[in-house]
């Protein structure tokens, strides 16, 4: 079936597509409706050296901000966050908010904070950005290297108003496609089967009887007497024997 016939197919059922379209219309935004909401704060943190040294201190805080990306989801950034803001929530359910990246190539390092509640989420975000250089810069000076790195506040935290997820337009877009490949799918199918119907050889209603065989004119009968003459048991001959 080509173009042509896709196309005859979809208007021959045009009923029958519009419905699938419809209905997927409505699951689609019943499942936006039912979805909550979801929001990120995020900004950047900016990984140097206390003292540069060339090319070489740009390879290494490009190296440390991989390692101080990586601390950003630490169970001790987490706790310290619950216990800034006191939040009723673990420290495993805050932890799994929080996601940090080096950004390749260079020593910044992109934080986000993803929550149900766009002021919890700008929140969050604003307290990892207060407290993280802090406790980086305590945890240099306590191993003795003299704060060779330093981490600032590169972006601030920003909180977009619109969720992240769902996202009413994309969701209703998928919805029509869907709905559309499946009501084609439909109405193809639907002319696929009637056709083999159709094309589908008749099974005859009544079987053929076979033929009997014809005796010829004048041919005697098992018995001996010529065709049409009457038996000698018959009535007429038993009486005529009589008289």
């Amino acid at each position: 079936m080509g173009v042509a016939g896709y196309l005859r197919a979809i208007w021959r059922h045009i009923r029958l597509v519009g419905v699938c379209v419809l209905l997927s219309i409505v699951v689609g935004s019943l499942t936006t409706w039912m979805t909550t909401p979801k929001y990120r704060a995020s900004f950047l943190l900016l990984v140097l050296p206390v003292s540069d040294q060339g090319y070489g201190s740009a390879q290494l805080s490009q190296q440390m901000a991989k390692t101080y990306a990586r601390l950003v989801r630490s169970p001790e950034v987490a706790r310290d966050v619950v216990a800034r803001l006191g939040l009723a929530l673990s420290i495993d359910q805050v932890e799994s908010k929080l996601a940090a990246d080096a950004l390749p190539d260079t020593s910044l390092v992109s934080v986000t904070v993803t929550d149900s509640s766009h002021d919890r989420a700008e929140r969050l975000a604003q307290t990892v950005a207060a407290s993280f250089p802090t406790r980086i810069a305590a945890l240099s000076t306590g191993q003795g290297s003299g704060g060779a790195f330093t981490v600032s506040v590169a972006e601030p935290p920003s909180t977009p108003s619109a969720p992240i997820s769902p996202r009413p337009l994309s969701n209703l877009a998928v919805a029509t496609v869907l709905g559309v490949c499946a009501g084609t799918g439909a109405a193809v199918l639907r002319v696929r089967l009637a056709t083999a119907t159709h094309n589908e050889p008749d099974t005859p209603s009544v079987l053929p009887v076979a033929a009997l065989p014809r005796r010829s004119p004048g041919a005697d009968d098992p018995d001996g007497r010529a065709p049409g003459r009457p038996s000698a048991d018959s009535p007429g001959m038993l009486r005529r024997e009589a008289d």
